[in-house]
């Protein structure tokens, strides 16, 4: 993937799907296995700043359509 963080958030220098790059995060919540639902989870708390802007709120329904399109372009790579 492509980041803007200096250091070695931005590389996965070895396949291990529980490597955790940050030495604070001690939960795993930045490993590189819980990429998709921290994705999801920034990009929710995006959406709650954004409620209270929106009066026709059409992201209400937008966790199902990330998973589907997540899983659309990822199984077509």
């Amino acid at each position: 993937g492509l980041t803007i963080d200096y250091g070695p958030f931005g590389f996965l220098d070895f396949y291990d799907k529980n490597y955790i790059p940050n030495s604070s995060d001690t939960a795993g919540r930045y490993s590189f296995t819980n990429q998709v639902e921290i994705c999801f989870w920034n990009l929710e708390k995006l959406k709650e700043s954004w409620d209270l802007a929106l009066k026709d709120n059409k992201l209400r329904d937008f966790k199902s359509n990330y998973y589907k399109i997540y899983n659309e372009v990822y199984y077509s790579l």
